[in-house]
């Protein structure tokens, strides 16, 4: 009931509860207002200007000192942007939704131009791109360096953060796949699952790490060679790795380098750093090795029986094998009998 100071400046503009002109708006309201809706109809309609942009939200929140906090920039149906500066140098990119304000790196989304079909939630996330789609951003300042990859899955805090122009990785933990700002990297077909997993080497396509630092180069950047697969907490940490392995198990192969073709496939079993270690299988708990194209099962503690489905007794002998039998070439000078005492 106290009513309210209406003031007309010129012809221009309106000003409500102030006599105080911004010299911009046309309407400027000062005071708490209330819109009550009596139709079952939109109640605020904001229509766009013809030729607005990206760049300039349609509607922008502030704080008592002008600082923008919140804005809303989408122009057309086909993208959502919610955040200041988010997607503002967008084209033509479309079945966009990203979210988010400035991180730490840059503004979520700002540099995409064409890319679309990206959905994009965290501060800082997705900063670089601009033409790379399909990509799935969640977590602060994640895929902070892709520009034009495709087809990523990023869900944590700086998980892919390097990754340049690598295509369908999936990458889900805070700092999985995180890669090196010391050598930026490119991977394509990488899976890492758990935080810190393949954090921080440089190379290795089409790998797959499972576990809290698995597969981690948490000292410094190092090479990891394409196709190597590695599961369990620690495995492989620290350690540069060739092509085409397989280790499993937790700590396994830890701060120690290797090169090609092994499987190493027990916890805490590990390849010998300086014997540049190729072509070796490993299978049992807390094994180790210096040489190359061995294969070697279980340890001086265990028996190796082979050929029993269901096993309810063990006779004390090192390898216990029911059934024949076949040796193509035999170059050790002791035969190979069979125990009197079979399995």
């Amino acid at each position: 009931n106290a009513g309210f100071n209406f003031f007309q400046i010129g012809t221009g503009r309106y000003i409500f509860g102030s006599s105080t002109d911004d010299g911009v708006n046309k309407i400027q309201v000062t005071g708490s207002q209330l819109l009550t809706g009596t139709i079952n109809l939109p109640e605020l309609i904001i229509k766009i200007f013809s030729g607005q942009t990206y760049a300039q939200p349609y509607l922008q929140i502030q704080t008592s000192a002008g600082t923008p906090i919140m804005a809303f920039s989408n122009i057309t149906a086909g993208n959502i942007f919610m955040g200041v500066g988010v997607g503002a140098a967008n084209t033509s990119g479309a079945g966009n939704v990203a979210i988010g304000n400035p991180g730490f790196f840059g503004t979520t989304f700002a540099a995409n131009t064409t890319g679309g079909s990206c959905t994009v939630v965290g501060h800082g996330a997705l900063v670089a791109n601009t033409t790379g789609s399909g990509h799935i951003a969640i977590g602060n300042n994640c895929m902070i360096s892709n520009t034009t990859g495709t087809l990523n899955t990023a869900i944590g805090q700086a998980s892919l953060a390097f990754n340049i122009t690598g295509n369908r990785n999936v990458a889900i933990g805070n700092n999985a796949a995180r890669g090196s700002a010391a050598g930026l990297a490119n991977y394509s077909n990488i899976v890492a699952v758990g935080q810190d997993s393949f954090n921080s080497p440089t190379s290795g396509d089409n790998c797959i790490a499972i576990g809290r630092s698995c597969l981690a180069a948490l000292g410094g950047a190092v090479a990891i060679g394409a196709g190597t697969i590695a599961i369990g907490s620690g495995c492989a940490q620290n350690r540069q790795i060739g092509s085409n392995n397989i280790l499993i198990g937790f700590s396994n192969c830890l701060d120690e380098s290797i090169v090609d073709n092994n499987i190493v496939i027990g916890a805490n079993s590990t390849l010998a750093t300086a014997s540049a270690i190729s072509n070796t299988t490993l299978l049992g708990t807390g094994m180790s090795s210096t040489l190359s194209n061995i294969v070697g099962i279980g340890i001086t503690t265990q028996n190796i029986i082979l050929g029993i489905t269901a096993i309810t007794a063990d006779n004390g002998a090192r390898l216990q094998i029911s059934g024949n039998q076949s040796v193509g070439v035999v170059t050790s000078p002791t035969p190979l009998r069979r125990s009197p005492n079979p399995v």
